[in-house]
């Protein structure tokens, strides 16, 4: 069986973003992280991460570009590896 927990966002606007799920979701900030290749903050609800992505360069955008918002990538939590593998 997997389950979802890890869901990440690539948005315009790092702080407007995270205030949005702090206040309308309940979500609590973990964390941030600031890099070479883009900045991130990291909220949960006590059973999902959420990552918010943004990104300084189009390199860094894997090809989707500055300008787009939505999915980046999920993660799942799976009890049997190599069943899940096959």
């Amino acid at each position: 069986m997997a389950k979802l927990r890890h869901l990440a966002l690539q948005v315009k606007n790092l702080e407007q973003s995270a205030k949005f799920y702090e206040q309308v979701f309940d979500m609590k900030r973990l964390t941030e992280a600031k890099t070479p290749l883009g900045d991130a903050v990291m909220l949960s609800d006590g059973v999902m991460n959420l990552t918010l992505l943004h990104f300084h360069n189009e390199k860094s955008a894997q090809g989707r570009g500055l300008d787009f918002v939505g999915p980046h990538h999920m993660g799942f939590v799976v009890d049997d590896k190599a069943a899940m593998l096959k």
